[in-house]
């Protein structure tokens, strides 16, 4: 699950960017929380610059503005891809020996 935190101080582009994070999932149908956070504890110990700020599983990627729910998807995808690849990483393959694909064909 990615933990999708819009982090300010409850203005209203605080409130913007919490309701643009949570259309974004919603329309991205992915497996995600997303937090309205307004204690400024945990704003800090995020290294925030400026509020509103969003945060994809503690890390920030916005500082100081409202993203658009086009952005926030789009931030989304590349954050689910790189998890994905680091996953793939660490976990054991198979290696054939044998040529695959057209580099078969050419022998």
């Amino acid at each position: 699950m990615i933990l999708v935190q819009a982090l300010g101080t409850g203005c209203a582009a605080c409130d913007k960017l919490a309701q643009n994070a949570r259309k974004a999932v919603e329309e991205l149908g992915i497996d995600a929380q997303v937090e309205q956070v307004g204690d400024i504890d945990v704003i800090l110990s995020l290294r925030v610059l400026a509020v509103p700020a969003l945060a994809i599983n503690g890390h920030v990627t916005v500082n100081g503005g409202v993203p658009s729910v086009a952005e926030i998807k789009h931030m989304l995808t590349v954050y689910d891809a790189i998890e994905e690849a680091e996953r793939s990483a660490k976990s054991p393959q198979e290696h054939s020996l044998q040529p695959e694909g057209h580099l078969a064909e050419m022998r």
